[in-house]
């Protein structure tokens, strides 16, 4: 997995997003079983995390090399 952004939302002071990329949808599903399913996800940061959560969005969407270069840009941009 490779975290391509990050940060608040542009358009919601509320709101936060991050951005990751795997090779495929097995990768996804392989990568976050794994990282959800451990011990030091579990009985780490977990339930402090979840509370701040009010809600939460997953879009999956396929991306060719323009529109990867793009979303990697985001955070420089708003570092700006």
């Amino acid at each position: 997995m490779d975290i391509l952004a990050f940060g608040p939302s542009l358009h919601n002071a509320d709101s936060y997003l991050v951005v990751r990329r795997y090779k495929d949808l097995a990768d996804r599903e392989q990568s976050q079983e794994s990282f959800y399913g451990s011990d030091e996800w579990k009985l780490g940061p977990r339930e402090a995390i979840l509370a701040l959560i009010e809600n939460y969005t997953t879009v999956v969407i396929p991306v060719n090399a323009s529109l990867l270069e793009g979303l990697q840009m985001i955070n420089l941009i708003a570092d700006q």
